[in-house]
């Protein structure tokens, strides 16, 4: 959507103190099978309130989340569901993309 909040609106709504970014997660948990949730996500709203009208828009369709401070929403689904939901947000006037998630590779047993 055309709504954003800048992040250091966003912190600053939370309360945060400086932020110290968590070490990165190794392996399959780089990339949970859902989502869990945003603790961002008050904080965007409360620094931007026209994101809370774009989220209820968007749970009209699926239960979207907010990436970050905003304004990127996300939806986990399959392949089918996307293809449908991307065609109804477009109709919608939305710019949506399909994006998949690329699993590292497996190692071979010999």
């Amino acid at each position: 959507p055309q709504v954003h909040a800048s992040t250091p609106q966003v912190f600053a709504a939370l309360g945060a103190p400086e932020f110290h970014p968590a070490p990165e997660p190794a392996g399959s948990e780089r990339f949970p099978p859902q989502p869990s949730g945003n603790e961002l996500e008050a904080a965007a709203l409360q620094a931007n309130p026209a994101l809370a009208a774009v989220r209820t828009q968007l749970h009209g369709f699926a239960p979207f989340q907010l990436s970050g401070s905003g304004a990127a929403w996300f939806h986990p689904c399959t392949d089918e569901e996307a293809a449908s939901l991307l065609h109804q947000l477009h109709i919608a006037g939305y710019r949506a993309q399909l994006h998949r998630v690329l699993r590292e590779p497996q190692e071979v047993q010999a």
